[in-house]
């Protein structure tokens, strides 16, 4: 699956046009009906309703896909990392870390996670297992090659 983008608008419309729409109001200055193309003045999109639940679906299933490691956020977020297995040893190739950004400690940027066990699902969690990674308990390894983002926990409100 390629990278989900927005789907074509139906039309275009005037701010004023969305602020009639938006409030109700019949008396937004300049409000116009509904332009095919984009202009000068309408460049708000329209989209319908079946459009936007596929993009939400699609966005939503490619969120679900392991993407390539160039991709990954490395402003701090937890994400699941994949890695090809180790032949020798027990690493396990998939492995829920943060990216740690160079520091005095660490010459280039890499993945960390700390060596005790902790739970990456909460601020709490996270924040132990942050506090181990800065004590220096912690693993760190630059060969993964995939990452998604961490599911929601099945108590975290959607």
């Amino acid at each position: 699956m390629g990278k989900v983008t927005m789907p074509e608008p139906v039309g275009f419309i005037t701010d004023e046009s969305y602020c009639a729409i938006k409030t109700g109001k019949t008396n937004c200055k300049g409000a116009v009906p509904i332009h095919k193309n984009e202009s000068r003045v309408a460049k708000t999109p329209l989209f319908t309703d079946d459009q936007m639940e596929a993009y939400a679906a699609a966005k939503v299933s490619e969120a679900l896909e392991w993407q390539p490691i160039e991709t990954a956020p490395m402003d701090g977020t937890w994400v699941r990392l994949w890695r090809e297995p180790e032949t020798i040893g027990n690493a396990s190739p998939e492995i829920i870390a943060v990216y740690n950004a160079p520091t005095e400690y660490v010459s280039d940027g890499v993945w960390m996670w700390p060596t005790d066990m902790y739970d990456p699902y909460t601020e709490r969690g996270r924040l132990l297992a942050l506090e181990d990674i800065k004590n220096g308990d912690f693993y760190e390894d630059d060969s993964f090659t995939h990452w998604m983002p961490l599911p929601l926990s099945p108590s975290t409100p959607a």
